[in-house]
């Protein structure tokens, strides 16, 4: 409803095709008016239930590039954009850069503490070599202090492997 407002008062003011300041007379103007068109084709249809690869589901993309209208519309974003694409370069390199760092720490901390950080999942097992095999564990739903939380029959357990 808005949008249709909208369009509507910009064509009776510059006019739609052949006017110095027409709606229709670059590449924004034209996105405008085919989100436009598509959003309303979609509205009029409005399916229950669409289908995946279906014309219903290309209309909802469409409809979907709703907000590129901010770059026609705020000159400002433009040069953000521009600029973004100008850089990309430079943010791609920064990107690959910091996957080596983290990958370079990352190696070195396993070296370091691999293995030392390790702890067997069952309480009663004090040792690394002893935890194999499967045990009950209990299943809490709170660590609240409720009635019977130290009692062996009151809960439910499942069987788990030592890890």
């Amino acid at each position: 409803m808005t949008m249709t407002f909208e369009l509507l008062l910009k064509i009776i003011a510059n006019g739609l095709f052949f006017t110095p300041k027409a709606v229709v007379s670059d590449v924004g103007g034209v996105m405008t008016m085919f989100i436009y068109f598509t959003s309303v084709a979609f509205l009029m249809w409005m399916p229950r239930h669409v289908e995946i690869n279906s014309f219903a589901q290309l209309l909802m993309i469409f409809r979907a590039m709703r907000p590129l209208r901010v770059y026609t519309l705020v000159p400002h974003i433009r040069r953000v954009v521009m600029e973004f694409f100008r850089g990309f370069k430079e943010i791609l390199l920064v990107t690959i850069l910091m996957i080596v760092v983290m990958f370079i720490f990352a190696s070195f901390g396993v070296q370091i503490v691999g293995g030392k950080l390790a702890a067997c999942n069952d309480p009663t097992i004090t040792s690394r070599e002893n935890c194999t095999g499967i045990f009950w564990q209990k299943i809490f739903v709170t660590r609240l202090e409720v009635y019977g939380k130290d009692d062996e029959q009151m809960h439910p357990k499942i069987l788990v492997p030592r890890v």
